[in-house]
């Protein structure tokens, strides 16, 4: 009893005590509800419960039975049992669908392998499903270990210039495998801990990086500073101008001392800020010396510039600017230049007067014999060598010129005059040149004492220095050989750190050339192994991130870079085609929806289109770039033709509106219409009219907020349209009802004269009768009650009486209406005898086929005596005054 409770509550039920039902004679048994049936062992029952649930599944001749008692076992053993013994297909698979533990799957399959098919497919697929969860979890913990030993192998490659973008890399791998399955917390936290130190590396890095950076800005903007300091120091007209300069240089030094801490700039910055930092202090030294003779300066300057021929004075100007030692600067301020010039102008006033005075003394030259061109051309040329000063090309120039008046005997007195200024240029040159010489060889001395690597600079000034000489001029003896000699020797003394300098530049033009192939290798291993599916983002910067580093990478040997930039874009071109080849697809992709989309208002439903729209925007978002330019480009056209298909949702949108306004303003017009219909008399007449107007008014499209109202008002105007309907049916009936009894009364009347021996008129009597409403199913009978009107005899009223009684009887019983007391039994008996006569009908067809005939023979009894005939319009008014009547007749 205990197993059948248990089983019970499994479907809900209670286990209810069973009562017995009553008899016809004798009442029900009691039944004791206080005895209580005692609990089972739970050992006992859950053995039982097994048991129990294999037995009604083996056992139970309801198939859903025994599937519920399938699905409440969980043994496998006994799922397998059931998947290998039952006999019915249906059960067999559903057992095979609840197994899951992979032994009894296996030992089932291989014992159904033959037997059934149906459920070995599901046992097999069960196991290949297994299987090929084992092997993708087997190739996800592979793929992460993989990962895992990418991202630790990553710690040796900091110095690698792709070092962030492998590490992006690789975490975007690691997101993606991990949502495709869940990862081992062991992996999970050794992947971790790699990642949080290589990004604590990589903001290293950063921090190094832009330190790096804001020192390479210091450096330049210093650079700049010192440009900005010496042109102003070389425009300063006076020297109280100058005073702030040492302060400004020492904090620009300090500065630059600073930045070499964090950054080492190349040679070439260096060595450029090196020789201006000593220009400057060269200058600042100058100036700062100067200041201390200034009232002396400023003093000779102005009695040389009042006196000019004052000897003396310009022999102590000369002579203090001379222990300034202006020599040894290659620019100097504006101030310093103006003394020179001053000075200049002086010495060569003072070598120009005794010239003067011997052209005061002189003979006036006489006639020239002979013009010659040539001839001119050379005294013009003597004439602009002398006065610039330049003694070698005058003498040139002159020889040239006394050879010509020599051979043609010209006579030009100012030939005689040249020749004496230039020997007076020529002393003056070797008074001037050799002392300039002599200050060129020591600037080249002090260059090559002072050894320290200043790179293109030294050069600059060596070149400058060579030039200088060259500009001077030559005196042509012994001493200026010696000058040479010495000057020379010292200038390649003073090269030697430009040789160390240019060496230091090809040490770092191999350096270079070396990260530059780094950078070839670390790109060509990268597209070699490119995976099937590609971070296209991050693809697209480390191209960005190569070009960068490439140019950081400057310079290198114009031989070796040309190699390397050959192998560099070859494989940066293939990396670009590789992007060019996925933003071509992207592009086609995009092309191909624009395409899809551009075809959408040719469809018939908008609403479909616009949805379809909304699928194809969001189909766009999942595309990856086609570049910048195109993205735009191609947004703009599949923008145009998505707004275009919601423009004609729009524009549909506002027709409809406007057709719905409409159909309201038609939808009152024709509520009034049908109003006015009721009102109306006779309406039966108008009937198609208003089911037209119905119709029309049902087939409009009407909001939700108009509709439910007009719904209401039509079902008002209907019901009342029918109870009008009704009324005048009834109406029409109860007209039917009393003409039956007018028509009877007629007959009764006419056959009544008959019997008395009165004349009657048949014709009229009957035009009577075809006045009356009659229905036409009595017009037969009455017509031939008419017409055998005057052959009546009086024979068997009695039989007539008794047959119209039985008739109201029957009809009295069909429609359920009261007999008269006397006629009871009568009636009694008469139901039973149409029940076994099995006359009694069955269906409303046969009840109004058997009314209708019954009324009709009542029309047809003549020959009643005037009692009967007032007892039968009596009884029967009172069967045609019934309402169901109604749908019978």
């Amino acid at each position: 009893m205990a197993i059948t409770d248990i089983f019970k509550s499994w479907f809900n039920k209670e286990n209810k005590t069973k009562t017995a039902t009553p008899a016809s004679t004798g009442s029900a048994p009691k039944v004791d509800t206080s005895t209580k049936v005692p609990a089972p062992n739970v050992d006992d029952v859950h053995r039982a419960e097994g048991q129990s649930l294999v037995d009604i599944v083996f056992n139970s001749s309801q198939l859903s039975i025994s599937l519920i008692a399938l699905n409440k076992i969980e043994s496998q053993q006994q799922l397998a049992d059931i998947v290998i013994k039952h006999t019915i297909a249906k059960v067999r698979l559903e057992a095979a669908q609840r197994l899951h533990d992979l032994a009894v799957i296996a030992d089932t399959a291989e014992k159904i392998k033959q037997s059934d098919k149906g459920a070995y497919r599901i046992l097999r697929k069960k196991i290949d499903d297994s299987a090929n969860q084992e092997k993708a979890i087997e190739q996800h913990l592979q793929l992460l270990e993989k990962l895992c030993q990418d991202v630790d192998s990553l710690h040796r490659q900091t110095s690698n210039p792709l070092f962030a973008a492998k590490l992006q890399s690789l975490q975007q791998q690691w997101q993606q495998a991990s949502k495709m399955q869940a990862c081992p917390d062991a992996l999970q936290q050794r992947f971790d801990q790699a990642v949080l130190s290589l990004q604590k590396i990589v903001t290293q890095q950063q921090h190094e990086k832009a330190a790096i950076e804001h020192a390479q800005q210091t450096q330049h903007a210093t650079l700049q500073a010192l440009h900005d300091l010496r042109t102003q120091s070389l425009a300063l007209d006076t020297l109280n101008d100058g005073v702030s300069m040492g302060a400004s240089l020492e904090k620009l030094q300090q500065q630059w001392q600073q930045t070499l801490d964090v950054h080492s700039p190349d040679l070439v910055l260096q060595n450029e800020v090196h020789a201006l930092f000593k220009q400057l202090n060269q200058l600042n030294q100058l100036i700062e010396q100067s200041l201390k003779q200034l009232s002396e300066l400023s003093a000779l300057v102005e009695r040389v510039i009042a006196q000019p021929d004052d000897f003396d004075s310009s022999q102590s100007l000369k002579e203090l600017i001379k222990t300034l030692q202006l020599h040894k600067h290659t620019q100097l301020p504006a101030f310093f230049q103006r003394l020179q010039a001053i000075l200049i102008q002086v010495e060569k006033r003072h070598r120009v007067a005794p010239t003067q005075e011997i052209k005061a003394t002189a003979k006036p030259p006489k006639p020239e014999a002979k013009d010659f061109p040539e001839f001119q051309q050379l005294i013009t040329q003597i004439s602009q060598a002398i006065a610039e000063g330049n003694s070698r090309q005058a003498s040139q120039y002159l020889k040239s010129a006394q050879q010509l008046a020599k051979t043609h005997k010209l006579h030009e007195p100012r030939l005689v005059q040249w020749a004496q200024e230039l020997q007076q240029l020529k002393d003056w040159a070797e008074f001037a040149i050799l002392p300039k010489k002599e200050e060129l060889v020591a600037k080249m001395r002090q260059l090559a004492e002072h050894l320290e690597a200043e790179g293109l600079s030294r050069l600059d000034e060596i070149k400058a220095l060579q030039a200088e000489w060259q500009a001077v001029g030559m005196v042509n003896n012994e001493a200026e050989k010696a000058l040479w000699q010495q000057f020379k020797d010292l200038s390649q003394q003073a090269y030697a750190p430009c040789q160390q300098y240019f060496d230091q530049q090809k040490a770092i033009q191999e350096q270079n050339a070396i990260n530059r192939e780094a950078l070839c290798v670390e790109l060509e291993q990268y597209l070699a192994q490119m995976p099937d599916v590609v971070h296209w983002p991050t693809h697209l910067s480390i191209i960005k991130k190569a070009r960068e580093d490439w140019q950081i990478h400057h310079p290198v040997d114009s031989k070796v870079h040309k190699k390397l930039l050959t192998r560099f874009n070859d494989v940066m071109q293939g990396l670009e085609k590789k992007l060019q080849d996925e933003y071509a697809l992207q592009a086609n992709r995009k092309q191909a929806l624009i395409k899809e989309a551009s075809h959408l208002l040719e469809l018939s439903s908008v609403r479909d289109a616009c949805q379809k729209a909304k699928e194809l925007q969001q189909t766009w978002k999942g595309l990856g770039s086609c570049g910048h330019a195109k993205d735009q480009k191609l947004w703009e056209e599949f923008r145009q033709q998505c707004d275009a298909v919601f423009a004609k949702r729009e524009e549909e949108k506002q027709a409809r509106q406007q057709q719905e306004q409409a159909n309201i303003e038609r939808s009152k017009q024709l509520l009034e219409n049908l109003a006015v219909l009721v009102d109306l008399e006779h309406i039966e007449e108008r009937q198609q009219q208003f089911d037209a107007l119905v119709q029309e008014l049902q087939s409009l499209s009407l909001p939700k907020e108009t509709y439910q109202d007009t719904r209401q008002q039509l079902t008002q105007i209907k019901q009342q349209w029918q109870q009008k309907i009704d009324s005048q049916a009834y109406e029409a009936k109860a007209s039917q009802r009393q003409a039956i009894l007018d028509a009877l009364n007629l007959c009764f009347s006419a056959e009544n004269a008959v019997l008395a021996g009165k004349a009657i008129s048949i014709e009229q009597h009957q035009a009577a009768r075809q006045q009356l409403n009659v229905p036409n199913f009595f017009n037969s009978a009455l017509n031939k009650r008419w017409q055998s009107m005057a052959q009546l005899k009086g024979d068997n009223p009695q039989e007539h009486a008794q047959l119209f009684q039985e008739n109201c009887l029957v009809l009295e019983l069909l429609l359920d209406l009261p007999s008269p007391y006397t006629d009871n039994e009568t009636r009694t008996a008469k139901k039973m005898q149409l029940f076994q006569q099995q006359s009694y009908p069955k269906t409303a067809e046969e009840k109004q086929n058997m009314v209708q005939q019954l009324l009709v023979q009542l029309v047809s009894y003549s020959q009643l005596s005037p009692d009967e005939q007032a007892q039968a319009m009596t009884r029967l008014s009172a069967i045609l005054a019934h309402p169901s009547l109604n749908a019978l007749l």
